[in-house]
């Protein structure tokens, strides 16, 4: 009884603790309100695909919209994805113990990247589960129905899972009935596409719109590139190895992670799952296990306690937005300033339409409904994209582009300067130009 009560103050401490991690750490990061906007956007009833662009399969976001049944707020998103992050430790520690310690450092770096609400989190988190069910040699339909889920939840991550697994098991007869468990939801799903008219733009944004995305998108951070590669050639000493170990194809299918974008963001997903298989499939020399597991915990310390050091000027002096989507939301005076601004003049027409990164922010705070404009980025829009964007603004008419340029290499340039060529300057706002077009 006890340990019962303890274990449940254990996990209630480290739900108060993620919550306020993904409070403090989501602040004016453009993922997470994207996110929230597509969740938000299917609690109001939208489409995706046909009413907003989304380039992978929406598990996530429909997992997430659940939360929002309850209160449609940025806070109860937050609120579910930091169940998630509870119940995803949770069955890390039972699965490999105090060795989760080790795991810290990179669910920490650099500001706490791994558990922002994100899809790459629940894929990592079935990827965890598929582990566990290999293992144990767990049912091959139950394997096949939980990678199915992964395609679900992005489809070119799960599809990568799907081949090297099958790959890897060496065994037709647990190859078919793997295939048989994937086959029932992927048939659902494509039925919800079917009654939903919305088949055309899922294959044109997620399957087709892979080659704009990746030729607009693909760019790589030179010291992650260096250490993936490095990785790599350790990949291949394990298969030389050992080219039947099952562990070394979900090694492999953990580089799904970081194509074509190799960043930090994305390198964190891809370093947790290699690293998490490493521990969960060899034993560690229990001479040096307590050394390591100290060595770690420092090294957690030592990024939690810089994160707050080099980020206390988003903390202090905070103030709560109260708009009834973002109440909750920790705005600096002149950031609520700014942003009641923006917000009272862009709410003051229904014809309003955002091209920036602020665009999901905007909307969901004034209510209106969730577009194509709202995610921004190059290779977001299907095959030959930027061409079907400049048709879309052609055939709008009478209405008002608040337009705000980013310096990032994934910021549309081409589709800003579309607005500005085809419309009218008719004034500014803050760091806003507002455009009319006839």
């Amino acid at each position: 009884m006890k340990k019962n009560i303890k274990n449940i103050l254990i996990i209630f401490v480290s739900f108060f603790v993620v919550y306020s991690l993904l409070i403090l750490f989501s602040i004016n990061f453009a993922d997470v309100t994207w996110n929230f906007g597509m969740s938000h956007a299917i609690r109001l009833g939208e489409i995706p695909y046909k009413d907003f662009n989304i380039v992978m399969t929406p598990l996530y976001q429909y997992l997430m919209s659940g939360f929002l049944l309850i209160k449609d707020s940025y806070l109860l998103f937050l609120f579910g994805q930091a169940i998630l992050v509870t119940l995803f430790f949770a069955f890390i520690y039972k699965l490999i113990g105090n060795k989760v310690l080790i795991l810290l450092p990179i669910i920490a770096f650099p500001r706490f990247f791994f558990i922002l609400p994100n899809y790459n989190f629940l894929a990592v988190f079935l990827v965890i589960f598929l582990l566990y069910l290999e293992k144990n040699n767990k049912s091959d339909y139950l394997i096949g129905i939980v990678l199915s889920l992964l395609i679900l939840t992005k489809h070119s991550i799960g599809v990568f899972f799907l081949l090297v697994t099958l790959i890897g098991t060496f065994d037709f007869s647990k190859i078919k009935k793997r295939i048989i468990g994937v086959i029932p939801l992927l048939v659902v799903f494509f039925l919800y596409l079917l009654i939903n008219h919305s088949l055309y733009e899922f294959v044109d944004l997620t399957i087709l719109g892979l080659f704009d995305f990746g030729s607009s998108n693909g760019g790589f951070t030179l010291y992650i590139l260096i250490i993936s590669f490095v990785l790599l050639i350790y990949l291949i000493y394990r298969f030389i190895k050992n080219p039947k170990d099952i562990y070394n194809y979900y090694i492999l299918g953990a580089y799904s992670f970081i194509l074509p974008i190799i960043d930090q963001f994305h390198f964190n997903y891809f370093a947790f799952i290699y690293l998490f298989i490493i521990i969960y499939n060899s034993s560690v020399n229990k001479k040096y296990i307590k050394h390591i597991y100290l060595f770690c915990s420092l090294i957690f310390v030592f990024i939690v306690f810089i994160n707050f050091y080099l980020n206390w000027n988003l903390y202090k002096d905070k103030n709560i937005l109260t708009n009834k989507y973002f109440y909750g939301y920790l705005v600096s005076d002149r950031l609520e300033e700014y942003i009641n601004y923006i917000y009272t003049d862009y709410n003051s027409r229904d014809n309003n339409y955002m091209f920036s990164y602020d665009n999901m922010f905007f909307d969901i705070m004034s209510n209106h409904q969730i577009t194509y404009f709202d995610i921004p980025n190059d290779g977001n829009y299907g095959y030959d994209g930027i061409n079907k964007m400049k048709k879309r603004i052609d055939d709008m008419h009478d209405v008002y582009f608040y337009i705000n340029k980013r310096e990032d290499t994934q910021f549309s340039m081409e589709i800003y300067d579309y607005i500005v060529e085809v419309s009218d300057k008719k004034y500014s706002i803050e760091d806003f130009l507002v455009y009319y077009k006839e």
